[in-house]
């Protein structure tokens, strides 16, 4: 079994130790922004104000309103930074444990026997999902409970028809599938049934190395089919509702393919990195030039489809001549 250097354990934890002191620091700056220095940037930076001169009276009590409402998200942004920075780092790290699980099941669904020696490494890769879930659904939690405003549409006054400053028909119509409720069921859904087919398949796998048996494979083939449709449906809406949400005006029916297939980049790429480590190391003797040559071409292939993903969607938003879109990729 690989054991860690003592060099890269005390230089994990002086990463680690490192990240939460500067995580703090930038914590405890950017939550003391206050409204008047907001105030100050804005008439410093003219551009970052949306409202231009009003003409009557009416117009002016207009734009009061929504200069109120403007200051107001901007001083969430600057908030906000700290938790979308670690929105954003976690989610990406339980995407690529998500990803690996989801690869590792299609090796079983398919009983390709090339991967073998790299099940027990994916399976490692995939154990990281519940810490990575557990700190994206506190974040979730979080704004649910107004500590952070990451999802401008959790602000109820938005979708009040009552409250004229706030309203905004365009979130109310989507008040059905975004409301805080069904969000958090929704999530903490995807999170437990990925997580109970994983260890289902971890199990099985563990199961059949001890007993070699014919029913044991079976058992295996059908958790690993079960995991792959539901993580097919679960990282679709996830990708939606933990990423694409953040920004409610905007949206694309791809955005599902693109969390997951950035994912899947990514986690064979890790796979790749660990394996020629323990390869030169000493730790990994199985591991040969095929193995590197196949995870490699799956690599560049699911490379491709990223950026025919990306590309296409950009090129159609240039065709159609929607400028607004472009927003996104800005």
């Amino acid at each position: 079994m690989y054991q860690f250097s003592s060099i890269i354990k005390f230089g994990s934890i002086g990463l680690i130790v490192m990240g939460l002191v500067l995580y703090a620091i930038g914590f405890k700056k950017d939550s003391s922004i206050t409204k008047e220095q907001i105030e100050q940037k804005v008439a410093e930076n003219p551009h970052l104000s949306t409202h231009e001169k009003a003409s009557s009276e009416q117009e002016k009590i207009a734009q009061k309103k929504g200069h109120h409402h403007h200051m107001e998200l901007l001083e969430h942004q600057a908030h906000n930074k700290p938790w979308t920075a670690l929105l954003v780092s976690a989610f990406l790290f339980t995407g690529i444990a998500m990803a690996s699980f989801f690869f590792m099941a299609i090796q079983h669904a398919s009983t390709t026997g090339w991967s073998i020696i790299l099940i027990r490494l994916m399976e490692n890769i995939a154990s990281f999902m519940p810490y990575g879930m557990a700190i994206v659904f506190a974040i979730l939690v979080g704004s649910y409970m107004e500590w952070n405003h990451i999802y401008h549409w959790m602000d109820e006054r938005l979708v009040d028809t009552k409250n004229f400053d706030y309203y905004d028909q365009f979130i109310h119509s989507k008040s059905t599938f975004l409301n805080k409720n069904f969000f958090l069921v929704r999530v903490a859904l995807y999170f437990l049934g990925i997580l109970f087919f994983y260890s289902k398949i971890k199990g099985a796998t563990k199961k059949l190395d001890e007993t070699h048996a014919e029913s044991d494979y079976k058992k295996l083939y059908n958790w690993a089919v079960g995991g792959i449709a539901y993580f097919a449906m679960a990282s679709m809406a996830m990708g939606w509702d933990v990423a694409m949400s953040i920004d409610p005006h905007w949206y694309s029916t791809l955005f599902g393919w693109y969390v997951m297939v950035s994912y899947l980049v990514c986690a064979i790429g890790v796979m790749i990195i660990i394996s020629v480590y323990l390869k030169k190391n000493g730790m990994f003797p199985e591991f040969n030039d095929n193995h590197l040559h196949d995870l490699t071409k799956f690599m560049f292939g699911f490379s491709m489809l990223w950026s025919y993903l990306w590309f296409f969607q950009f090129m159609l938003i240039w065709y159609a001549n929607i400028p607004e879109e472009v927003v996104y990729f800005q």
